[in-house]
This record gives structure tokens, sequence and C-alpha cells, in this order.
């Protein structure tokens, strides 16, 4: 085994020194051969795995050999895989899992986010190795920054999924024997909700909205443009709909359909990455017909707007222009009063689940249901 090292070869089609489709006409087949060598590894677990070696054929032999005595080593003194894994560094095994994020289909933010929280909570707790993660240190760690940063257990929640998925992963993948933080829970985070989201009103809705257009400011970005008209059409798209700002962000015009009277969103753009067809709103889709020959680009709202966060703050701006009670509003809280103006019209919860796209009917009754005393006053008055 340890003479069977090669070169991988690589396929190419050219003409004239250039790279062209299989198919090209006076295209001509070049082989091109990697500048290491390649050797195929039997690890002591059983698995068959190729190497990279090196350059030279002769050392890439040796250390072939020398890598498949070590193996054999290990597998005659019984010793697990896992037990090395779990000694190495682990920005090693942290890299590793961030292709593995990418590979999934996760999106670039997503993959950034979980690395930062990853890496803050292992290197609170001075973790050197897979072997040095232990669940009270990381529980006892977090709880005391809360308290000292003051930030609320929904955002502690949010480290602790990072991390357990990260070691999920290491488990699933033999890098250490058990799950260390496989009885690390979430704590109840309604006991200390620092961010309470409500539902506006259609009343409050329209104030918003006929402020804006009345505005006289405008932002402007080096990718993106939002006058007065722009924004209003922005919160009236995401209150009519229940899009987030990133799936608001991705809508073309060839995503609606005025003759079905649907909306879809595409697969790379959802949160759950599933492609989804929903009805469109009469009310929207006037409005829509109305603004869609004014636009320039295909794009609805173009732009980096959405990644920088930008929405919230355009709203905030916006409302302060009314007398609108600011307390528990943020651009999300246009998904809040999607899923609310269900409720108050009697949309069945099953229903309603389908429209936020919501995989808990939980998530849609008890988080994204906002409800006022006014709301519920008319269900009294029925008795």
């Amino acid at each position: 085994m340890a003479k069977n090292v090669w070169k991988k070869k690589t396929i190419r089609w050219r003409i004239d020194g250039v790279n062209v489709p299989k198919d090209t006409p006076g295209a001509k087949r070049i082989e091109i051969l990697s500048k290491r060598y390649y050797g195929t590894l039997r690890t002591a677990s059983g698995r068959s795995k190729q190497v990279p070696l090196t350059d030279d054929i002769k050392t890439s032999k040796v250390m072939l050999t020398r890598l498949q005595a070590s193996e054999n080593e290990r597998l005659a003194s019984g010793l697990p895989q896992y037990v090395e894994e779990a000694r190495r560094p682990i920005e090693q095994h942290e890299a590793t899992y961030k292709k593995y994020l990418i590979a999934k289909g996760s999106s670039p933010r997503h993959v950034e986010q979980q690395r930062r929280r990853i890496r803050h909570v292992l290197k609170s707790i001075k973790a050197k190795c897979l072997q040095d993660v232990d669940r009270q240190r990381i529980l006892t760690t977090l709880e005391d920054q809360r308290k000292k940063n003051k930030t609320g257990i929904s955002t502690m929640n949010c480290y602790i999924v990072a991390v357990k998925s990260f070691t999920r992963w290491a488990w699933r993948e033999r890098l250490i024997g058990e799950d260390p933080l496989v009885g690390l829970q979430r704590r109840n985070a309604e006991t200390d909700r620092r961010r309470k989201r409500r539902a506006l009103t259609k009343a409050e809705f329209e104030t918003l909205v006929l402020a804006t257009q009345k505005s006289k400011r405008s932002y402007l970005g080096c990718d993106y443009h939002f006058p007065p008209s722009t924004r209003a059409m922005l919160y009236t798209v995401a209150a009519y709909t229940g899009l987030r700002a990133s799936e608001v962000a991705s809508l073309k015009k060839q995503n609606f359909d005025f003759e079905a009277m649907t909306f879809s969103v595409e697969a790379e753009n959802a949160k759950n990455k599933r492609a989804t067809t929903l009805p469109l709103s009469p009310i929207l889709a006037s409005k829509l017909k109305a603004w869609f020959p004014s636009l320039s680009s295909d794009r609805l709202f173009p732009g980096s707007w959405a990644d920088r966060f930008l929405a919230g703050r355009f709203l905030k701006r916006d409302l302060k222009r009314t007398k609108i009670d600011r307390t528990g509003v943020d651009f999300h809280s246009l998904r809040v009063t999607f899923i609310t103006w269900l409720s108050i019209a009697g949309v069945s919860m099953p229903k309603a689940q389908k429209l936020a796209r919501h995989s808990d009917p939980k998530l849609t009754m008890n988080v994204y249901t906002s409800l006022n005393c006014d709301d519920l006053r008319d269900a009294v008055d029925s008795l």
C-alpha cells in the first residue's frame, strides 16, 4: 500500500490556452496533474482516506509508510482514534466545522455568526482542545458574562445553541468519545426577556406609511437608495407578506404573479432553505402594480441594506416623525404585525403557521402573535 502513490488528474478543455466548456467546437482535451502526490491511508477506525503527501515520489512513499505504521500501531494498542483527535488544537476542528456548515448550505452570515459565538465561548473557558470543553464551566461563565454585561437570557441561549451544535458535530464525526454538552439546556428566556416586540395596529401602520411618504428625508448609500416612497413600500411589503428583511431584499419582479395572486421566495433566500409560494394580498398587489413601472431594476429593493441591518434604522427614524409608541417596535415587528393581523382576522392557527413558515405552531402562537386588550375585547363582548 505504501507504494501506491499517485498524482491527481484534472481534465480541462482549451482553445488557444483558454479554458472552454467541454462541448465547444475545436476544444482540445488537456490532462493536468497535481503538483503533489497522494496516497490511500487505512485508519485505525477502519476507514480509507486520501492523504496529501509531497512533491517527490520517493519521500511521498516514505511519508505514507510512516503514516500507515502510526495507524497500525494505534490499531494494535486498541487506543480509540477520538483520543488523539480530542487532543488536537481546537482551532483545527473549528476550521473543519466551518467547512461543514458551508457545505450544508448555510449562508455566509450565519456561518460567521456561529464561528464568532463558538470562539467566544471556548475562549472564555480557555479550552485549547475538545477534551477541555466542560458543561458546567460554560454555563457558569456565560451566566457571569450575562450579569456583567447586562444582556438577556435569550442572548445567552444563542451562544449555548452554537457551541452545542459544534460539540454534537464533533461527536458525530468521532472526534470525541461522547458529547460533553449533552445535558446543557437553554434557560427560559421568558423570565428575563429584554426585547418584547409588539405588533402595530392598523391605525398605527397607516400613520407610519403616511408620515414616511410625507417625509423629505432620503437615505443614500453606495449601493442602495431609499427615498420616502421606497421606504413606505418596504414597510408595506414586509407587513403584508411577513417576510424577513433578508427575504424582502431578495425579492424581484418575477417573484410576483398577479394573475395567480401569489408571490414566491426562493430556497437560497429563505431562512428554512425551502422554496415556497404564498398567496398575495389584494391590497399589496394593487400597490405593487402601480409601483413597478417606476423601478429602474429588476430587484424591488437592491443593495446591501439588509446585510447591514439598516431597515431597523430607517423604521426607527420614520417612527420618530409620528406619535406612535416606539417601545418594542423594530423592523422584525412588521412580521409580528402580519401574523397578529391574521389572528385578529380569525385565521386558524394551522393556516397562520403555514403563512409564517414556522416549523413549530408554538412559535407562531406564543412569540409572533401579539394581541392587546382591545384585540381581545370583541371576544369578551361575544359572551
